[in-house]
């Protein structure tokens, strides 16, 4: 089994890891450990799989196994800076309706 650790906060008893034989990789490379057939089954968030064309998403982990990374952007309420100002007008799109579809495509759940 691939298991990305890092990022998902997910803990195996250790009964569970002498059986799975577990590999564990860093970040984003379970998928890509699936995909080249060193591992049967990886464990990382969805965004990270869908991009990899040879590894198939089958969905979350349920209950207490899922997890929820929450993404988040602001600016400083007394900044007087334009780059803020403009960074703000990214963070209005980026949370709005236009930019909703192209996370879901992307197994993001914009919020």
């Amino acid at each position: 089994m691939g298991w990305c650790g890092h990022s998902t906060g997910i803990g195996f008893s250790a009964d569970i890891a002498r059986a799975a034989e577990l590999i564990l990789v860093p970040g984003a490379q379970a998928a890509e450990v699936v995909a080249n057939g060193d591992a049967e089954l990886g464990v990382a968030q969805a965004s990270e799989i869908v991009p990899v064309a040879s590894a198939q998403l089958v969905g979350p982990l349920p209950g207490e196994l899922a997890s929820m990374t929450v993404f988040t952007a602001g600016i400083g309420a007394a900044s007087k800076s334009r780059e803020a100002a403009k960074a703000l007008v990214i963070i209005r799109f980026l949370t709005g309706p236009e930019a909703a579809s192209s996370f879901k495509t992307k197994e993001f759940e914009p919020g």
